[in-house]
């Protein structure tokens, strides 16, 4: 018989009697065959006899199995400063790690790729878990104070060059605001592993009796449509240092008839209707205009009326 023996799970070993055949043999089973397979652990023995006496042998026969699928995990992200602690599913195997330690525990803290094969006579299983830190701090670039007037929309922005959510003190979970009430707003930033706060006083100002955007936009009160190359549109003029964002205006006829819209910039009328020429007259206009003031985008609104003569 051979020596003790560890088998890996599915294989088979066959024992041989050798004896001749004046000799009786039986195995453990009562089995008198010459050979005897055996496919589960177990002590084997095998008994022989003949004239001159008898004999016996055995063997222990062990099965061992490969080891099981595993996981280390899912990937994970942390916060700076946190660590991540991996285990091996057991100790009894063969342990490797991606920089080639055998630990059974190993505690991480860098940003990578770690992997751990596990392996014993009868297979190998590995896997791997990818380690990230979320290091997006939110910054704000607000004004701690602005200064409102009445008809000013004031944009209060906190957008981020990557995902975070906002609160703002209005309920609003928009990256972005827009106010038209003095007030003190509060915004939180969050990620993951940062946040940031911050209030924002708007403020009535003191100096919007004659708002300063006046100045730096023409309206005309009378144009002439005649192809004449002179005052052919009504068209509106502001100066080089005033950063508009956005225009939008209507003009309608003495009955409130909407006769003309447009959203572009600069405002422009020539003074046709549905491809026909307007009758000289005096028309109403209501134009909003929206600009930039520093950090802060406001918004002025003009009604007035401008005569049209041919």
């Amino acid at each position: 018989m051979p020596a003790d023996t560890t088998l890996c799970e599915g294989i088979t070993l066959t024992l041989t009697s050798t004896a001749d055949a004046e000799t009786t043999i039986e195995w453990q089973n009562g089995s008198s065959a010459p050979t005897f397979t055996v496919s589960t652990a177990g002590v084997y023995t095998l008994s022989e006899s003949n004239r001159c006496g008898d004999a016996a042998d055995t063997i222990t026969v062990a099965y061992l199995d490969a080891p099981d699928p595993f996981t280390l995990g899912s990937d994970t992200t942390l916060c700076p400063g946190e660590t991540l602690t991996l285990n091996a599913p057991s100790t009894s195997y063969v342990i490797m790690w991606q920089d080639g330690s055998d630990q059974a525990i190993i505690v991480v803290n860098q940003a990578a790729t770690y992997s751990l094969q596990i392996s014993n006579e009868c297979g190998t299983e590995s896997d791997d878990l990818v380690l990230d830190y979320d290091t997006r701090v939110p910054q704000l670039n607000l004004a701690p104070a602005i200064s409102w007037c009445p008809g000013d929309i004031v944009t209060l922005d906190a957008t981020q060059p990557f995902p975070a959510t906002y609160s703002w003190s209005t309920g609003a979970t928009s990256s972005s605001i827009q106010i038209v009430t003095p007030g003190v707003y509060t915004i939180d930033v969050a990620t993951p592993c940062s946040t940031i706060s911050m209030d924002v006083d708007v403020f009535p100002g003191t100096d919007c009796i004659e708002p300063e955007v006046h100045n730096n936009i023409y309206i005309p009160n009378i144009f002439s449509p005649n192809d004449d190359g002179i005052n052919d549109m009504f068209a509106l003029s502001f100066g080089s240092d005033l950063q508009v964002t956005a225009m939008t205006g209507s003009i309608f006829d003495r009955w409130g008839n909407l006769v003309y819209s447009s959203d572009e910039i600069p405002f422009e009328w020539d003074g046709f209707f549905a491809d026909e020429a307007m009758m000289p007259g005096v028309y109403a206009y209501l134009i909003r205009c929206t600009y930039q003031d520093g950090s802060v985008e406001r918004e002025r609104v003009f009604a007035g009326d401008v005569t049209l003569v041919r």
